[in-house]
């Protein structure tokens, strides 16, 4: 795990009251869970909702998010439940292909300070966000 990215992550993409909790959380291998529960079953408590530059109950096109977050740079940093990619810099591909419909997962892209974030499937709702930083797109 990169502490200082995951830091970033937490400090420009949620919402003040939240953060401490949540970097206590990733921090501990045993209460990271509680993180990914907490952005499954009640996101926006946690986001900076005035990021929000994309929110759909359904999944967002892995083609589409690939253009509009990395741009030429493919590398992104993943955050995800139960994943061999959690904590590490990895090609966006590479990560789309095995976290893509199988949320809750982060996605970051450092080249355009974006944030696409999927939470748990919950029968035909599938929430997903892209946050940014920056103007995009």
């Amino acid at each position: 795990m990169d502490r200082s990215v995951e830091e970033k992550i937490i400090n420009v993409f949620f919402n003040k009251k939240s953060r401490e909790r949540i970097l206590y959380e990733l921090k501990s291998a045993e209460k990271r869970n509680r993180f990914f529960d907490r952005i499954s079953h009640r996101c926006e408590d946690y986001i900076n909702c005035r990021l929000i530059v994309y929110k759909s109950d359904k999944l967002v096109d892995a083609d589409y998010l690939k253009e509009i977050l990395c741009g030429k740079n493919r590398t992104c940093y993943v955050m995800a439940y139960k994943s061999r990619f959690d904590g590490k810099f990895v090609d966006f591909d590479e990560a789309m292909n095995e976290l893509w419909g199988n949320g809750p997962f982060l996605v970051y892209s450092i080249n355009n300070d974006s944030l696409y974030l999927e939470a748990e499937y919950d029968f035909d709702i599938h929430p997903s966000y892209i946050l940014s930083n920056k103007t995009i797109g």
